[in-house]
């Protein structure tokens, strides 16, 4: 060895596995061997268990606000962060998402995009994207919003999607249906709405439908859903936490969900979610999953179609 490097006509018979430290005993250089066989092992699920998650999206728990993972193919986007910075890296970890192709923000609401900046230094962000009418309303909410963002990944890297843009994450395509234009000053019924299509079996159709609601309630869905931008869908991501105003019976029926999912804070003092809506997204047929009952909630795609697995 000089100079820390090894001359590649070494021959493999001279050259110490064990590294630079003398080993008295081969007990010794098993045990270390054994350490870094365990090393090699940890590092290489780092590395390979992103790309080994397939394709799904994962309800992540954070509390009482929204944070969802989109991923596939080794490409990832970020639903939504919450506001509980550390419960929003435990939930990235837990899952090894170490890399984010972006985070698309709903709203300038705190519980959905309170721990954007916090992800400065722990995770690699490449864009932040929201609403196009955000980068310009000048309320403090969006103002703060545009800053978050800033602060994570550089002015030029916040970029705006309108009605009709669209994302692509490895097996689905996610489509922006909701706003057309700010009618909200950049508040709930302004949300930014993503259709996903996913098409795991690659004939180039869509095997499952997921729709984010961010905070959009039933005029904002039913005007979407009036409109032909939606349909029945598969997944739910019920808008508004299950807010009381999140649906309404026709609704609920004219969408169909077989699967709700719930982004909701134990005990939280809005009453989410409202056992009204439960009580439509039950009458639709819908199995109703909650971060505050299940934790993190995957929906896989399979074979079969959909699986779903819970935290707890």
């Amino acid at each position: 060895l000089e100079d820390g490097v090894l001359p590649l006509n070494t021959p493999w018979g001279q050259v110490n596995l064990c590294g630079l430290r003398e080993y008295r005993t081969a007990e010794e250089c098993a045990a270390a061997l054994a350490a870094a066989g365990a090393l090699a092992a940890a590092l290489a699920f780092v590395v390979v268990v992103p790309r080994l998650a397939g394709d799904e999206i994962v309800m992540l728990d954070v509390g009482q606000g929204d944070a969802f993972v989109v991923r596939s193919g080794g490409a990832a986007v970020l639903v939504d962060t919450g506001n509980q910075e550390r419960l929003l890296r435990e939930a990235l970890a837990r899952h090894a998402v170490f890399r984010l192709d972006a985070v698309v923000v709903t709203h300038g609401d705190d519980d959905h995009m309170g721990a954007l900046a916090s992800l400065k230094g722990v995770v690699q962000v490449d864009r932040v994207l929201v609403a196009a009418d955000a980068l310009a309303c000048s309320c403090d909410a969006c103002a703060r919003l545009r800053g978050d963002a800033a602060t994570l990944v550089g002015e030029g890297a916040v970029q705006g999607l309108a009605q009709g843009d669209g994302l692509r994450v490895g097996a689905f395509d996610l489509e922006v249906v909701w706003p057309a234009r700010f009618a909200d000053e950049g508040g709930n019924a302004d949300s930014l709405c993503l259709l996903a299509r996913a098409g795991a079996d690659g004939d180039g159709a869509p095997d499952w439908t997921a729709l984010f609601a961010g905070d959009a309630e039933h005029e904002q869905l039913a005007a979407l859903e009036g409109q032909g931008l939606v349909g029945r869908v598969d997944v739910l991501k019920v808008g508004h936490h299950g807010s009381k105003n999140a649906l309404m019976p026709e609704l609920a029926a004219a969408l169909s969900p077989r699967i709700a999912l719930v982004s909701v804070g134990a005990g939280n003092r809005y009453g989410h979610p409202a056992d009204k809506t439960l009580r439509e997204l039950a009458d639709a047929g819908a199995q109703v999953w909650r971060t505050d009952e299940a934790g993190d909630v995957s929906c896989k795609s399979t074979a079969q179609g959909i699986a779903v697995a819970a935290l707890r």
